[in-house]
């Protein structure tokens, strides 16, 4: 059916004009302008929240970890297995938690890498301040620090610090307390000195870690150069890591007794918690849409009222009750499509300008989200049923308006005053 004269109406219903249906129409926009560009906002950073962590962990670990019940033994014969057999890079990594002294203490997890094969496997390269560091080399007696470190503890590029190694002044304690005093250790602090910075974004990473050569970490937990305390492992698809150690690592015979650790165990559940929160948000935000659609059906019920005696001429001249209908429907339509159109390029805008919108606001936690910067992801699924759903509720709610239209008695609507 051709619909060209009942949508002609319901436009010049619509159109702009000094009366209360226009001031009515305007305030009805607001509910699909607020609602889409909320919705919109909300879940592009919900989206992008996840992504950013995820990526942020993958970049400083890696796909997969290797791990023993004891310190890996020649690693570097482990590396050369895995990396013939499985075609994938793997790098020696040792962690250790070690005391940072310089004026005051603070306690770090230590990264021990080795350059020369950690540059194929993470990403820490690109995250450090090529102004300190134009190539990712390190020395034995030199360390990286984060920015976040920086700014906390005021310790700059070309300081040297002392790292006092948990692990050996255990040993000491456990020396001392079986009377070996002659074997007591010494050395259990070591000297160096800060090479450069690096930043990931991630206040988690950035506040806890620092980053020295492998065969400093070994030295400071007593290990043999060439041990590690576990292995990182790249591969191609890094979303098949978890299939990849169920169907192969663990049933390799040359792997037994290792333990396998894919990336996806690292974000400490913040993907599911993030989740879960955008799901609820989604809820509640929609339900608010619902309140904005009883100002549409206001909108659309308070046009009934005005259009009474013109509703009558039509039903008189011949016009059937779906004719009504739809000139209705297509005003809640109109409605719809043009505060969504406005709500979605509203919300594209706050956006585009979210750093500065949460400064004002003072709404983003560093600490919370374990990020630096507000993130995003604008997901084509969640544009699409934000955008229609939003056109669907604003439809739905001028149904009862238009059925009302469809049933006003012509004969009384031309003797009333409307």
């Amino acid at each position: 059916m051709n619909f060209k004269g009942e949508l002609f109406l319901a436009w010049r219903y619509l159109k702009p004009q000094k009366s209360l249906v226009t001031l009515l129409t305007y305030i009805s926009l607001l509910g699909p302008i607020l609602g889409v560009g909320v919705l919109i906002v909300v879940m592009s950073v919900m989206n992008g929240m996840p992504r950013e962590f995820v990526q942020k962990m993958m970049e400083y670990h890696a796909h997969v970890k290797i791990q023993g019940r004891e310190p890996i033994k020649d690693a570097d014969k482990l590396i050369k297995y895995l990396e013939d057999t499985y075609d994938v890079k793997a790098a020696p990594v040792t962690s250790t938690h070690v005391f940072l002294q310089k004026d005051k203490i603070h306690g770090f997890l230590a990264k021990g890498v080795y350059p020369p094969k950690d540059k194929d496997v993470s990403q820490l390269k690109n995250y450090i301040d090529k102004r300190y560091m134009p190539e990712y080399k390190l020395k034995p007696n030199e360390i990286v620090i984060s920015q976040s470190t920086y700014y906390e503890t005021g310790i700059k590029a070309g300081d040297e610090i002392l790292l006092h190694s948990p692990e050996k002044y255990k040993k000491m304690l456990e020396q001392q307390s079986n009377g070996e005093t002659d074997r007591v250790y010494i050395n259990t602090a070591k000297k160096f000195k800060v090479a450069g910075y690096f930043s990931l974004g991630s206040s988690k990473i950035d506040k806890n870690f620092i980053i020295m050569h492998q065969d400093s970490a070994n030295e400071l937990l007593s290990l043999n150069w060439g041990d590690a305390t576990e292995i990182e492992m790249t591969l191609k698809d890094p979303k098949t890591s978890i299939d990849f150690i169920n169907n192969v690592l663990r049933k390799d015979n040359n792997l037994i007794g290792y333990h396998f650790i894919p990336w996806q165990n690292e974000s400490d559940g913040i993907y599911n918690r993030i989740q879960r929160e955008k799901a609820l948000m989604m809820f509640v935000l929609f339900f608010i849409m619902g309140g904005a659609a009883i100002g549409v059906a206001a909108c659309i019920f308070s046009l009934v009222i005005q259009k009474t005696k013109e509703i009558g001429i039509l039903k008189a001249t011949g016009a059937n009750p779906l004719s009504i209908i739809v000139i209705f429907l297509s005003q809640g339509a109109f409605i719809g499509i043009l505060g969504s159109l406005i709500g979605f390029g509203g919300g594209l805008l706050v956006l585009r300008y979210r750093e500065y919108v949460a400064k004002f606001l003072g709404a983003w936690d560093k600490e919370l989200y374990r990020l630096d910067h507000v993130p995003m992801y604008l997901d084509p699924n969640d544009i699409n049923m934000i955008f229609w759903g939003s056109i669907i509720i604003c439809i739905v709610a001028s149904i009862i308006p238009a059925i009302i239209a469809a049933c006003v008695n012509p004969v009384k609507a031309l003797h009333s005053g409307g």
